[in-house]
């Protein structure tokens, strides 16, 4: 089928297959040149931009500011108005990206490494295209043009890696990652400008940024609230159990993000451009809504139980046996990942529906709540018992999310919600009686494959138990799903 990269799409899970293949391609991209940077640069070349990395990650959230999707949700914006819009964000990131430059000063003093002069800046500059790219970028989301979208990350990705491993070879050091990030973004910008037509007004802002004030107002202190509440748990690991100990635990953690990110982040990009056409009609974001998490459940309580009786072999085949002081912490957090993985939509229905206050408040909970884990997690004196103390906050947040979405976006019952997921349950209790008392090999690799494999057999039996296989059905192509409904159809006469 050939693909029009202009086209509009409309439908969720077209626009979620293009943008499963855009992630899964850039991911794939990147571990193979993220393998060629790491031969041809040291570790502590990567750390003098990782050191950088963490403050541009802060004024990102200033970038941004709930602007974007505050363009994408407000459906009575005027060109004029989105022009406008888009001259106020020119107008921030050259302030940004001179403060950014400015704050050099303060990173040369705190780690005494006068670099921080030359790159601080040249990141100042990749932090003002950022900021630029904000609303030609919601534009592109609000007129559904993901498979454009699609095409330009991948083209970016290939670019900036190219520029940065072309640089790497010409001996430029960690100037070579800088130049990634700045091709990437300059390349982003470019493709943006000329897809959606946009030039920046500098009349009439204020007009136009009252338009979407109260929107962007409540995303942006969700983000700042989310920011802190997920960074916190590092920081005061590495104050209280040393670097080492940081290092475990970093390393677990983001062996457990990585599904719920390239799961969940494969289907939220295109939630809210096309839920927010109907967010007046509750019942049918509603439908959405069940049908998503139900797809994500089902795929989730799989990974959920493979992960926490697997965690051993998981960690020490992936990173090493010198990793082995992370095998608990992971065993305790990938009791998480289906609430994580399931509650990572909710986002974007708050958005989908004009909901950003309820978000903020809902958000505002779940800190209380992070912060209140970690800081218990904390006193238990590892890094084991903050992974758990982690794992029960999360699960906490998740019934907390479930039932703000209950009261405020759906026409229905918490218990109702609760209930969507009760098939789950079952699966996953099946799963994890039969993998409790199954005999493994000592051999690593094999007890892996002897654990996913009964895993895999328990839940195939138990998704056509409970019925569950009609959540996957979404994924197959419409024709074969036209077939099984007539095969369907037949059997039951």
């Amino acid at each position: 089928m050939k693909l029009n990269i202009n086209k509009n799409f409309t439908s969720l899970k077209q626009a979620t297959l293009i943008n499963a293949f855009s992630k899964y391609s850039t991911v794939l991209l990147s571990l193979v040149f993220s393998a060629v940077l790491a031969r041809l640069l040291t570790p502590e070349e990567f750390g003098v931009v990782g050191v950088v990395t963490v403050f541009v990650n802060f004024f990102n959230l200033f970038a941004d500011m709930g602007i974007g999707t505050a363009v994408i949700q407000n459906k009575e914006l005027t060109k004029d108005d989105t022009e406008r819009i888009f001259g106020f964000t020119i107008l921030l990131g050259v302030s940004l990206g001179l403060l950014f430059s400015a704050s050099s000063v303060l990173m040369v003093r705190l780690y005494r490494n006068e670099v921080y002069y030359r790159v601080g800046p040249l990141l100042g500059l990749g932090l003002m295209l950022a900021t630029f790219n904000v609303v030609p970028n919601a534009t592109l989301m609000k007129n559904k043009l993901f498979a454009t979208n699609a095409v330009r990350v991948i083209l970016s990705c290939l670019l900036g890696y190219a520029v940065a491993i072309t640089a790497a070879l010409n001996g430029w050091k960690y100037y070579s990652i800088v130049f990634q990030q700045l091709t990437a973004a300059l390349f982003v910008l470019c493709w943006n400008l000329a897809t959606v037509k946009l030039r920046p007004a500098f009349r009439g802002i204020g007009e136009s940024m009252r338009k979407i004030r109260h929107f962007s107002v409540y995303q942006f202190a969700f983000n700042f609230i989310n920011y802190f509440s997920r960074n916190l748990d590092n920081l005061l690991t590495g104050y209280y159990f040393g670097e080492a100990q940081l290092g475990y635990y970093d390393k677990s953690y983001r062996l457990m993000r990585y599904p719920v990110d390239n799961l969940t982040n494969v289907i939220t990009p295109s939630m809210q451009p096309i839920l927010s056409d109907h967010q007046k009609d509750v019942a049918y974001v509603y439908e959405k809504y069940r049908a998503i998490v139900k797809l994500l459940g089902v795929i989730a309580v799989y990974i959920s139980v493979v992960c926490f009786f697997a965690s051993e072999e998981i960690i020490l085949l992936y990173f090493g046996r010198q990793w082995s002081g992370s095998v608990t912490s992971f065993h305790f957090l990938s009791v998480s990942l289906f609430f994580q993985i399931v509650g990572g939509v909710s986002g974007s229905i708050y958005q989908s529906v004009n909901k950003t206050r309820e978000m903020f408040i809902s958000g505002l909970i779940g800190t209380v709540i992070t912060v209140g884990g970690i800081l218990t997690g904390i006193r238990l004196g590892d890094i084991n018992g903050l992974a758990l103390a982690y794992s029960v906050a999360f699960i906490l947040n998740f019934l907390k999310s479930q039932w703000f979405l209950s009261r405020f976006c759906f026409a229905d019952s918490f218990r109702n919600l609760l209930l969507l997921f009760k098939e789950e349950l079952a699966i996953a209790a099946a799963m994890c009686l039969a993998l409790a008392f199954l005999p493994t090999p000592d051999n690593l690799l094999l007890s892996l494959i002897v654990k996913a494999a009964a895993a895999l057999a328990v839940y195939a039996l138990m998704l056509f138990l409970t019925g569950e296989y009609r959540a996957l059905l979404p994924l197959l192509p419409a024709k074969l799903r036209q077939k099984l409904k007539e095969r369907s159809h037949h059997a039951d006469l």
